[in-house]
């Protein structure tokens, strides 16, 4: 019943295809099967960017020299698919005497490994693209050689492009984000469209009519066949302001390169305000598919949930429509008092992926994220010490389910608490794999949220008082499912690592560090201090895991 997905992090991209649907509740378990443990001491791994049936490819660098005085080189790694490491090449970041700049833009495609540099040249106020290219198997690599040069008026913007590909693989896209005009006042951005080969189709520069600093761009995709798709949102003027309505609205763009036509679309919902937003493309059925949050009042709350389908070939709104959260899916998040006096749920929910289903409907997965700083300051005689600590917070996971005409119907929360300092949260939120007909999402808790008072009020609604997860080496791995039906089930699936009292170097497994590969193989890590392995992830029925996730 899904089909496929959009990670929140373009890094960790996960897209997987749903095979048959079935009605029944099969009990499904995760798998883990580890490659061997690695040390990074004079070598570092920065973790996956794709690879194909015969393996994958990860980036890193290689230390050269003596303790401080060493020095540390870029390299490309090839792990073969049982995680063994069969190829290192080392590259360097020089064209002759020159030095470019890392521009971080390295990815996987058509079985070749492309890697991007810069070189901003103030006289001409350009910023030059340099592309070098290795082979599969990393025997042979190319020279640096120019591959765009874009206008770039201070060197501090110099990077303001990014590389995007089709959800088929078959387009690359250039995204440039164009210098300011002073004269113009109008945002201008340039598409540059390329095959799998990186051989360019067309590029084209549209100026929009709207003011650059008032219109900020969240995100940009290209289509199979070509199609570019631009979401942003813009500060209204003040004579265009209605008292009582939102100061902005959301705008969506489509260019079509075969019509040369920019048709625009804009995304609003009267006296709502819209507090957060996100799209997939069907391209299948060439459909624009956008759901989001949106709030009754601008107070940092959430109202509720709205949704519209595009047409992406006749250029029209097919399907509008919103749904305010009902009383069941409030109580999940807020207390009875609260919902009878008409409290709304805090607003700290971003959404991470729209899942969508093969009958042309969409899953919207969204977390609740917070992070925030604080400081202590210590002083001794004249001399003060100021010290800050970075919270994270990665809470509940809620879904949402729009069926294929638009009608937003069932709700789920799945209760967690995630709470950490000074790590980025690195251990915390999800990873989020879709098998035949459910959504099964693996994470750490804590294992409190498990005993016999979590009761379940109905089919997809829990009786929780939830427990924080604080202590990666107390945590359980805990699997939730959710089925096109909107059931809920929650299990244990992994012992903490202090009952399982493994070795202080055995890694821990990375919910976030995910990548899918040719064939559907889903490729997992686990850091721990130095030491780190890679993993592929299986969902077994009925099979009992061993407690080999680390």
């Amino acid at each position: 019943m899904f089909e496929k997905f959009d990670k929140y992090m373009k890094k960790h991209l996960l897209s997987c295809l749903l095979l048959i649907a079935v009605n029944t509740l099969i009990a499904q378990r995760p798998k883990f099967k580890w490659g061997p443990i690695q040390e990074s001491k004079n070598t570092q791994d920065f973790g996956s960017i794709g690879g194909n049936k015969n393996g994958y490819y990860s980036t890193g660098s290689a230390k050269h020299g003596w303790w401080i005085f060493g020095n540390w080189e870029k390299t490309i790694n090839k792990y073969d698919m049982k995680h063994e490491l069969v190829s290192t090449r080392e590259y360097y970041y020089k064209m002759g005497k020159e030095k470019l700049k890392f521009t971080g833009d390295r990815f996987f495609i058509n079985n070749n490994l492309h890697v991007f540099a810069s070189k901003y040249n103030s006289k001409k106020d350009v910023n030059k693209i340099y592309k070098k290219t290795f082979n599969a198997d990393l025997s042979e690599e190319s020279e640096w050689e120019e591959f765009e040069e874009i206008a770039s008026k201070k060197e501090k913007n110099a990077n303001a492009f990014n590389f995007i590909r089709s959800e088929d693989e078959s387009k690359v896209m250039l995204y440039i984000n164009n210098p300011e005009d002073k004269k113009k006042k109008k945002e201008s951005i340039t598409y540059k469209v390329y095959d799998n080969n990186l051989k360019k189709l067309w590029e084209k520069e549209l100026e929009f009519d709207l003011e650059d600093k008032k219109f900020s761009i969240s995100n940009y995709s290209i289509t199979n066949e070509g199609q570019v798709v631009l979401l942003g949102k813009n500060n209204l003027n003040k004579k265009d302001i209605e008292k009582g309505k939102p100061k902005f609205n959301y705008v969506i763009f489509l260019y079509d390169k075969a019509k040369n036509g920019l048709e625009q679309f804009d995304i609003s919902l009267g006296s709502q305000y819209i507090s957060d937003i996100s799209y997939t493309i069907d391209n299948e059925n060439k459909k624009l598919l956008i759901t989001g949050f949106y709030a009754n009042k601008n107070t940092g709350t959430l109202s509720g949930v709205f949704y519209q389908r595009i047409d992406m070939a006749s250029k029209t709104v097919e399907i509008e429509n919103t749904k305010e959260f009902e009383r069941d899916f409030l109580l999940d998040h807020l207390k009875e008092s609260k919902v009878d006096k008409n409290k709304e749920i805090s607003n700290h929910y971003d959404i991470r992926q729209l899942v969508r289903r093969d009958d042309g409907g969409l899953v919207m997965v969204a977390e609740y994220y917070v992070m925030y700083v604080t400081s202590t300051t210590t002083r001794n005689g004249n001399t003060s010490t100021t010290t800050y600590t970075y919270h994270y917070y990665y809470n509940d996971i809620i879904l949402f389910n729009i069926d294929k005409d638009g009608k937003i119907g069932w709700s789920v929360t799945v209760p967690k608490i995630q709470y950490s300092t000074n790590d980025g949260g690195y251990y915390s939120s999800y990873l989020l794999s879709v098998e035949k007909d459910k959504m099964i999402f693996l994470y750490y808790d804590n294992e409190d949220n498990f005993n016999k008072n979590s009761k379940k009020k109905s089919k997809n609604r829990l009786k929780i008082d939830v427990k924080s997860m604080t202590n990666i080496h107390k945590a359980v791995l805990a699997m939730a499912v959710v089925d096109y039906e909107g059931n809920l089930s929650r299990e244990i699936v992994m012992k903490s690592r202090k009952e399982r009292k493994l070795k202080s170097k055995d890694p821990i497994f990375i919910p976030k560090e995910t990548i899918v590969l040719e064939g559907d193989n889903i490729l997992v890590k686990s850091i721990l201090g130095s030491y780190y392995q890679y993993g592929f992830l299986t969902f077994e029925g009925e099979s009992k895991n061993d407690g080999d996730g680390k």
